[in-house]
Order: C-alpha cells, then sequence, then structure tokens
C-alpha cells in the first residue's frame, strides 16, 4: 500500500495539487540505506586499482 498513491487521495483539492508535492515526496522515499559492517565497508569503499590488487595480494601471502 503507498499512502501517497495519487490515485487513491479522497479529497478534490489535496488531488489537484498532488504534483506539488511529487518530487518532495520521491527525494523522501528514494533514499539511500545505511549500512553496517562489512556490507557498509564495501559500499563506501573506492574501487582499487591493478596496481593496490596486486599489492594487496602479495601481502595477503606472506
Amino acid at each position: 500500500m503507498n499512502p501517497h498513491d495519487r490515485l487513491r487521495i479522497v479529497l478534490a483539492e489535496a488531488r489537484q495539487e498532488w504534483r506539488a508535492f511529487a518530487y518532495v515526496m520521491q527525494a523522501h522515499e528514494n533514499h539511500y540505506i545505511k549500512r553496517a559492517g562489512v556490507a557498509g565497508i564495501r559500499a563506501r569503499a573506492k574501487p582499487m586499482s591493478n596496481w593496490e590488487t596486486c599489492d594487496l595480494a602479495i601481502l595477503l601471502t606472506i
């Protein structure tokens, strides 16, 4: 159920003015998800270059 569904608005005035709030509600409802732990670290991590990946692999094998 979508509480902001324009087709289910009962009052005529509100039905006419739904477009004024459409952008605000879209920005509000489509927020990103904060993640904790390993998933959060991976989500915030920068992509590594090939050299950094090779260095990391060498360090892990030592």
